[in-house]
């Protein structure tokens, strides 16, 4: 059979959506597949417009969309001081909010994407450092896997983490799951004050009860900042 298609860009079709793709179905009357770039996707679209022209059909499908029922796709800008700080550094914070975006949407990471803005004179051993964490930040959250146990300290450092195998284990166990956000800029309360006004409830929080450590009490009453609207990664 002689292949006469297309295959689209997938990563444009993320940006641009499916439409600009249609004309060349309906004015050239040729099948076109919106596809990935690894070769498995690429081969796999290429069945598919084998698929249209045996059936004498000139649509514009996506094959990405075989992986799921939609695509996701999320971005963000990253800036702290210090770079590095107990427990964690810039790199590992970027990597764990770009995933937690994701993952709280439902959607399984598995590609990432990163821009920096280096300035003028910026050590290259740290820079090295920044890479180095962000590979093994990224590493570790492809590993699927309910979190483990945590050892208390009683020093104050970072426990920012990658929530998608957490949030896969959660929509396996209850699949009916239709609210969830990481607390991210805001906390917590920016959080449920955002659900009580999308939903017209009100909510009571008792927080007596909230699993805070002293030492970040402790830390927040010098500082005069409240926990509750502290940023979470």
């Amino acid at each position: 059979m002689q292949i006469d298609g297309f295959l689209a860009p997938g990563h444009v079709s993320m940006v641009v959506g499916e439409k600009p793709f249609e004309f060349i179905a309906k004015t050239y009357n040729k099948p076109i597949v919106v596809s990935g770039f690894e070769p498995l996707d690429i081969l796999q679209s290429i069945w598919m417009v084998l698929k249209q022209l045996a059936e004498n059909r000139c649509l514009v499908e996506n094959h990405l969309t075989a992986k799921g029922d939609r695509l996701a796709m999320t971005t963000d800008s990253y800036v702290v001081d210090p770079l590095f700080f107990p427990g964690g550094d810039i790199g590992k914070l970027a990597v764990t909010g770009t995933v937690n975006d994701l993952a709280v949407g439902g959607a399984k990471p598995l590609y990432l994407t990163c821009g920096m803005i280096i300035e003028e004179g910026f050590l290259v051993k740290d820079l090295q450092r920044i890479v180095a964490s962000m590979k093994a930040t990224a590493d570790a959250a492809a590993i699927v896997d309910a979190r483990g146990e945590m050892e208390l300290e009683n020093t104050i450092e970072t426990d920012c983490q990658a929530l998608n195998g957490l949030v896969e284990v959660m929509l396996q166990s209850c699949p009916d799951i239709h609210c969830m956000r990481d607390a991210t800029r805001g906390g917590i309360a920016t959080v449920l004050n955002e659900f009580a006004e999308s939903s017209n409830v009100g909510i009571t929080l008792d927080e007596t009860a909230l699993p805070i450590r002293r030492e970040v009490r402790g830390m927040c009453e010098i500082l005069g900042l409240d926990p509750l609207y502290l940023a979470n990664e």
